[in-house]
């Protein structure tokens, strides 16, 4: 059982308890910010939150994957997509993030409706642990639960 005792706070950290009595400290690195979007990293979590408009694809995020694969090193991590915005991405594309070891799985934050549908769709074209989402939280709650298996 997960239960959150304290939340984000401006991306500093976040705290989890994992029953029992297991408090679990998600370390803030840094945040990035290109054409693309903000990617918040962390320890073993990256957030990207892509900009209105934009088209994320393996041509486009390459220079990004690669500086969060050189901040992260060679530790297990999870890429968790908030999308607040509305843009676009190539799903044929996550055969190449598929190929990264070290990406342990996928998560999709999205508030309902069509961006749930286009998330749950994605999910058809990666073949590692992908997970759609309401809510943050919930994602860096499964996201540490996958890094922990």
């Amino acid at each position: 059982m997960i239960e959150r005792i304290i939340n984000f706070n401006n991306f500093n950290h976040y705290f989890i308890n994992i029953y029992p009595r297991k408090l679990v400290k998600i370390e803030f690195i840094k945040t990035v910010e290109n054409e693309l979007g903000k990617a918040h990293i962390y320890k073993n979590i990256i957030v990207m939150e892509a900009k209105p408009g934009v088209t994320i694809s393996f041509e486009t995020g390459f220079s990004i994957l690669l500086a969060w694969t050189k901040t992260i090193g060679n530790h297990p991590w999870v890429y968790i997509a908030n999308r607040l915005n509305s843009y676009a991405v190539n799903p044929t594309d996550y055969k190449y993030l598929e190929k990264v070891p070290t990406l342990k799985g996928f998560a999709i934050v999205t508030p309902g409706g069509l961006g749930r549908t286009n998330a749950e769709l994605e999910e058809k074209f990666f073949n590692k642990p992908f997970k759609v989402f309401n809510t943050l939280d919930d994602a860096f709650d499964w996201s540490i639960s996958l890094l922990e298996d």
